[in-house]
């Protein structure tokens, strides 16, 4: 038994009380607001009833970002022309690098020869191969809706990773924010919460798997990139 299965069991037997948290509240996760307080004699715990995700165990707090930051080097690797930069809070100081408070609204950005290619949110999807998620119905866009309305309007790029694919050339997708919302519903899950639904008899159109795709979708603004400002004859 992992050693997290066995906190979490010992976590449950000292449950004092569990309390709601406020409805504003998000998991920083998977976005639900079924949030509670959880009291126990080790102390104060903010848990999700979705996702599991627990303020007791360090590796809920750092794994997520750590897993989104998985995919710029599998990126790399595939691309090694293009430079790949982790997006920071705008507040980030710039000699220790500590970061800020300021909103990040997309993960990183891409890069060809100093010319800003894309701009990308990482959206995780944990314990499903992609093969399953392109055709199950009942699945979603990850996220706060409103940061994903926002890489609509900017084009920005959605990154589909797949951490427990078994083929290691399945690990990613990738989709343009801006076709996903011209093709998706707006729904409530099963949870309560506001969510993006692309049908599944289109879903294989939108999300993308091949490299070929990747390096259209990467490159599609290129030329208007190195034309900018420019006169064509």
């Amino acid at each position: 038994m992992e050693t997290k299965e066995i906190a979490q069991k010992e976590n449950k037997n000292e449950i004092i009380q569990t309390e709601p948290v406020d409805s504003i509240a998000k998991c920083p996760r998977c976005g639900s607001n079924k949030v509670n307080w959880v009291f126990t004699k080790r102390g104060v715990s903010i848990k999700c009833t979705n996702c599991g995700f627990d303020t007791h165990f360090l590796q809920d707090v750092i794994s997520h970002r750590q897993k989104e930051l998985e995919v710029l080097p599998i990126l790399k690797n595939m691309f090694s022309q293009l430079t790949f930069i982790e997006n920071t809070p705008i507040d980030t100081h710039f000699l220790t690098g500590e970061k800020g408070d300021s909103p990040v609204r997309y993960d990183f950005k891409v890069f060809f020869f100093g010319k800003k290619l894309a701009r990308c949110k990482v959206s995780v999807i944990q314990n499903t191969p992609v093969e399953r998620y392109l055709i199950t119905d009942e699945q979603y866009v990850q996220g706060r809706p409103k940061v994903f309305e926002y890489l609509a309007k900017i084009d920005g790029l959605l990154i589909f990773y797949f951490p427990d694919e078994p083929d290691e050339t399945k690990k990613l997708a990738i989709a343009s924010c801006r076709e996903i919302k011209r093709n998706a519903t707006r729904v409530t899950d099963r949870f309560g919460n506001d969510q993006f639904h692309i049908p599944v008899e289109v879903r294989k159109l939108i999300i993308k798997t091949d490299y070929q795709d990747f390096k259209n979708l990467l490159f599609k603004n290129f030329y208007d990139l190195i034309t900018e400002g420019v006169y064509i004859v």
